[in-house]
C-alpha cells in the first residue's frame, strides 16, 4: 500500500491526530478507512501555555509544523513505512465512537511493545486490526 492509494474526499470522519502510531494505524487500515484533503499547509491551531500559567491558542509556525511533521515521517520510517505526501490533511472514515474504540484495541496490544522500537509496532498494530472491526464496515 502506498499513501498515494488513499483516495481524496470529503464526508464525515476524524481527523488523523498528529502522531506517528495514528499515521501507522491509518496506513494500516487504508484507502477503505481513511481519506485525504488538500491544503494540509495551513497552520493548525496549538493550545500553549506560558511560563506563568497562562493559556493561549495559536497557530502553528510553519517551522512547528514542519518539525511536527518530520517527528511522525521519521517514526514512519523507522516503522518501514514510506513518508506521507505532503499537503494534505489525513482522515478516518469513523465516528469519534469508531476511532475511540479503535484507540484502546490499539493500545491493549501496544501494552507490551516497547516505545522505542517502532520497527515492532506495525506487527502490534496489524493485530489491533485483526482485533478491532468497525461495525458498519467500510464507508
Amino acid at each position: 500500500m502506498s499513501w498515494e492509494a488513499i483516495p481524496l474526499g470529503v464526508g464525515p470522519g476524524a481527523e488523523v491526530p498528529e502522531t506517528g502510531l495514528s499515521f501507522l494505524m491509518a496506513f494500516l487500515l487504508g484507502p477503505e478507512w481513511v481519506y485525504r484533503t488538500e491544503g494540509g499547509t495551513e497552520a493548525r491551531l496549538v493550545r500553549v501555555e506560558s511560563s506563568t500559567g497562562a493559556t493561549e491558542v495559536r497557530s502553528r509556525s510553519p517551522a512547528e509544523q514542519s518539525d511536527v511533521d518530520q517527528d511522525i515521517d521519521d517514526l514512519l520510517a523507522a516503522a518501514g513505512v514510506p513518508a506521507r505526501p505532503p499537503g494534505y490533511r489525513w482522515h478516518f472514515r469513523l465516528t469519534l465512537a469508531e476511532l475511540r474504540a479503535m484507540e484502546s484495541a490499539v493500545n491493549g496490544v501496544l501494552g507490551d511493545v516497547s516505545s522505542t522500537q517502532p520497527s515492532l509496532w506495525l506487527s502490534a498494530l496489524a493485530d489491533a486490526r485483526r482485533e478491532w472491526v468497525p461495525p458498519a464496515g467500510p464507508r
